[in-house]
């Protein structure tokens, strides 16, 4: 049925329902307990890495996750202007971020979940925040380094990207 409505007013619902759905389910896999250090990159990249999914899935005929990521990736080369902060500046939410939160999340979310165990390892770390009651502390526990070490790494990966984005804009 999805097939029927036009594909714009699908893609905005579907990206902002899935969304807003991974914030519900995380914090259901925490027993709702969402600790005040949990960085808003990673929270907002997430929710916004599956959104994606969500959207490449409703539309297999017309985009799959390639295209999408390929789309995202040529929007993050106009955000370096404004998202020029490393990742740890944007672990709270607020106008000193802009949205950066988002697209920079989303940005470092690809290595960790292509590389340090997927969806099942982020999955282990909200259930044992049950635990600890510390985001910082859980992410070090279930991935093996700490949460500042991963941020240089993501902001490696975050230019790396920015200057592949501008090569290809070049050529």
């Amino acid at each position: 049925r999805i097939a029927n409505f036009p594909y714009l007013i699908v893609d905005r619902n579907v990206s902002g329902l899935s969304h807003e759905w991974v914030h519900i389910v995380r914090g259901a896999m925490a027993e709702g307990y969402v600790p005040p250090d949990e960085p808003a990159w990673f929270r907002e990249g997430l929710a916004e890495i599956v959104a994606g999914i969500a959207r490449a899935s409703s539309f297999t005929n017309r985009l799959n996750y390639l295209g999408f990521h390929v789309i995202r990736l040529r929007k993050f080369s106009a955000w370096p202007s404004r998202c020029l902060l490393p990742l740890k500046s944007y672990r709270q939410t607020g106008q000193t971020v802009s949205g950066c939160e988002y697209l920079r999340g989303a940005t470092a979310l690809e290595p960790l979940l292509a590389y340090h165990g997927g969806l099942k390892k982020i999955v282990s770390l909200y259930r044992d925040l049950v635990e600890t009651n510390d985001f910082t502390e859980s992410f070090k526990r279930n991935y093996g380094f700490s949460l500042s070490s991963f941020e240089k790494t993501a902001d490696r990966y975050a230019n790396y990207i920015n200057q592949a984005a501008r090569l290809n804009a070049v050529s």
